[in-house]
């Protein structure tokens, strides 16, 4: 650390400045000192780009545990916090402003047969499989998340684009896998909704979707 032998360079200058008992500093004293003077520069400058260097990775590292705490590890969706809280928001604003919104609730047919069968690698991986199509059916505005086990929620804006993303994601899963789809559209003002009634009503679509046989939706508005 060059600080101490700048302390004493710079005593020992004012003395001979201002007292002038030593007299006049010579080339190898100003040498030194000037040399002193320039480590100090240098450990400062290094200093700021570690400093730099350490609010970067800060910053990175609240970036990655901000999004592991509102994402699932495995498929990368949204998980069923952040979900809730865009459900909340959207119905904020379904009451406020009366901006319509669909809430669809995906749930995989039969899926415990493909752990049990298969392994739970093949599930896991079935499920990655499936987060991939989901986001492939919706647009950037719209949330997509893995609500636990084999359910995924999906909400969409808009009055007619809920329908429409039903059908796009019972395509995209295909004869491959197997998924029924309950969808609740909120398009007219009712004071007594709540996210939570929503969300039930959404699950009992589907529910109702799996008695029919499976592999296709149940639309409430």
């Amino acid at each position: 650390m060059p600080y101490v032998p700048l302390l004493i360079s710079t005593v020992l200058v004012l003395r001979r400045t201002i007292i002038g008992d030593l007299g006049p500093l010579d080339a190898v004293e100003i040498g030194c000192g000037f040399t002193v003077f320039v480590a100090v520069i240098l450990r400062q400058l290094v200093t700021l780009v570690d400093n730099t260097k350490l609010v970067l990775l800060l910053r990175e590292s609240e970036r990655t545990l901000t999004h592991q705490a509102h994402h699932d590890p495995l498929t990368g969706l949204a998980n069923r916090a952040l979900f809730e809280r865009r459900l909340d928001e959207a119905m904020a604003g379904h009451h406020g402003e009366g901006t319509p919104f669909g809430l669809l609730f995906v749930d995989l047919d039969d899926f415990k047969a493909v752990n049990d069968v298969s392994g739970h690698a093949h599930g896991d991986a079935m499920l990655e499989r499936v987060a991939q199509r989901l986001r492939q059916c919706v647009r950037d505005t719209d949330v997509v998340a893995r609500l636990g086990g084999d359910e995924f929620g999906v909400l969409v804006e808009g009055l007619e684009e809920p329908e429409k993303v039903a059908f796009r994601i019972l395509d995209a899963l295909g004869e491959e896998i197997s998924a029924s789809v309950g969808v609740v559209i909120c398009a007219d003002h009712d004071p007594e909704a709540t996210a939570a009634s929503v969300l039930s009503r959404a699950d009992k679509a589907m529910y109702e979707a799996k008695r029919d046989g499976g592999r296709g939706l149940v639309i409430h508005s």
